[in-house]
């Protein structure tokens, strides 16, 4: 039984500064009217933004190869794309350079080739434009929602983390694609060194934007401590995939988040460092996760009271001050939260999806819990049978269209693009389709089996935590802190209908709802164990398989 709040978790009075003003009514809604076109807000996230950079360097590439662009220009070309989604700033300085790049050019380019990348960049300088206008108007309303109130920024002391990471994934990639380039001129055909060319400017350019993302976020936090922040009150609640979303102090039902943010709890390295020896001395509670609540798929995040520190807008660093994620420790001081990256606003078709989304897993829910218990009257005279969710024809489909478009991509080009890239893109999806097409789910008495690499892993019905998150992926958690968690890919996008969404929807969206309806309900649940046969074998054998049948293609294929 949930034990949650009916309302926000309280933050201490104490905590909030004085004349600290509510961000809500007119002035939350004045912010949100300062956002840009939903059209140039891009979610930027892992899942975004990997499929994006994959799909720049193969048009990159094959500009530089079929389009006799050369290397330079061409991984500019397919590199600014990825800098609007994840960093606008610096559109405005890669654009120029393609020009000049491609002017350089002029005498080996044909002028639909000029023309065509001329159009591009000002097309992305001019979709950047209003972007990075709008962030000024986000700024002006947040400061005049705070009314002129400031106060000192909490733990003053922490040291500045911010960037720290980021310098480091970012010097490496600009190794990295160093490397490429020196190794770029011994190729074997011109085809092979243009490819391994565009692959090494692409690769070199996009550690210099994470480096260029870490100094900007490093720059902002440490302006941000120079001087007494603009304070709000607001709610936030922790969101799926590990960000903050931020909501109005008046959007109690939480219908509305106005932007998202990575957080961290801020500390202090040297008496972090005691608190976990005093943890590690403290006992041990069985590999049970602490913090049941905020790993419960089931249900949202609590909603908590806090005080936002800093005037956010797109791209901005902030600090929040929330009550404790437990409601029932009244003595639990507030959280101090500086953030580990940049506040992205919320744009109202992402708002309406996520509530569309609510409303079709709400509708799957009823449905299922409807056909279980008519299923569990059927059979109520003798033993529940062991049930089972498997790969279908849809889910193999789409491998199998993955697998030969990726072998057509490789198999034309030099021996370092289709041998060294292709093999490099062939072991990640030896790893990855085979979960794809034959993964399989088995709930029985004792709780569910779901099908691993190296064999079906458990989870008990007590701990099992299943839901869909914001991409309608199907996800598979437990209390137990041995069990890292199971994900299996939407095969069906959302619709604008919840309705439709109910009629049509796939296999992961009804396996959620059915399991779901399994965890909720102890009397729906099969009283049968399963056997070996019914949980399904290891998936390494046809990993193996996967990898051995994409090396030999890349070998004989002509």
């Amino acid at each position: 039984m949930d034990s949650r709040p009916l309302g926000p978790i309280p933050l201490p009075a104490a905590a909030r500064p004085d004349d600290c003003r509510p961000w809500d009514g007119d002035r939350a809604r004045r912010w949100t009217g300062a956002l840009p076109s939903p059209l140039l807000t891009v979610p930027v996230r892992f899942r975004v933004l990997l499929p994006l950079v994959l799909f720049c360097v193969i048009v990159a590439s094959l500009l530089a190869v079929l389009g006799s662009l050369p290397p330079l220009p061409a991984a500019l070309l397919g590199l600014l794309p990825v800098l609007l989604a994840a960093r606008p700033e610096a559109v405005r300085f890669t654009a120029p350079a393609l020009v000049v790049a491609v002017g350089v050019s002029t005498s080996t380019l044909s002028w639909p080739l000029l023309t065509g990348a001329a159009l591009f960049a000002v097309a992305l300088v001019a979709a950047a434009g209003p972007r990075l206008a709008a962030r000024a108007g986000q700024r002006e309303a947040a400061l005049a929602a705070a009314g002129g109130v400031t106060a000192a920024l909490p733990a003053p002391a922490v040291p500045v983390k911010r960037g720290r990471f980021l310098a480091v994934v970012g010097t490496l990639t600009v190794l990295a694609g160093g490397g490429l380039l020196l190794v770029a001129p011994y190729g074997d055909l011109p085809e092979d060194r243009d490819s391994a060319a565009v692959l090494g400017f692409l690769v070199v350019g996009l550690g210099l934007t994470v480096l260029g993302s870490g100094y900007l976020g490093r720059r902002r936090s440490v302006a941000l401590r120079a001087h007494p922040a603009p304070v709000l009150g607001v709610l936030v609640r922790e969101g799926r995939h590990g960000d903050t979303d931020v909501f109005a102090a008046d959007d109690t039902d939480a219908l509305r988040p106005l932007f998202r943010v990575a957080l961290t709890e801020a500390y202090d390295e040297e008496s972090h460092a005691d608190d976990e020896d005093d943890e590690e001395g403290a006992g041990d509670d069985g590999g049970r996760r602490e913090d049941e609540d905020g790993l419960d798929l089931l249900v949202p995040a609590p909603l908590r009271e806090a005080v936002l520190y800093g005037a956010p807008w797109d791209g901005a660093e902030i600090v929040v001050v929330s009550a404790a994620v437990d409601a029932e420790d009244t003595d639990a001081p507030p959280v101090v939260l500086w953030s580990s990256g940049p506040v992205r606003p919320r744009s109202e078709p992402a708002v309406r999806a996520g509530l569309l989304a609510m409303e079709r897993d709400a509708g799957l829910r009823k449905a299922q819990e409807a056909r279980s218990r008519a299923a569990a009257e059927r059979t109520a005279t003798g033993q529940a049978p062991v049930r089972g969710w498997r790969a279908g024809w849809r889910d193999r489909s789409l491998v199998a269209v993955a697998t030969v478009v990726g072998l057509y991509l490789f198999a034309d080009g030099g021996p370092l693009w289709r041998y060294g890239c292709g093999t490099a893109v062939g072991v990640g999806c030896a790893l990855l389709l085979p979960r794809l097409a034959a993964w399989r789910i088995t709930a029985d008495d004792d709780g569910l089996w779901v099908s691993g690499l190296r064999g079906p892993r458990f989870v008990g019905w007590d701990d099992a935590r299943v839901a869909l998150d914001e991409d309608g992926d199907l996800v598979v958690g437990s209390a137990q802190s041995s069990f890292p968690g199971w994900t299996l890919p939407a095969t069906r996008g959302r619709s604008r209908s919840p309705e439709r969404d109910a009629r049509r929807a796939d296999r992961t969206a009804r396996t959620a709802a059915e399991l779901t309806a399994l965890i909720d309900h102890p009397g729906l649940r099969p009283s049968a164990p399963s056997t070996a046969r019914e949980r399904g074998r290891p998936l390494w054998p046809l990993a193996l398989a996967a990898a051995v049948l994409w090396t030999a293609a890349l070998v004989l294929l002509p």
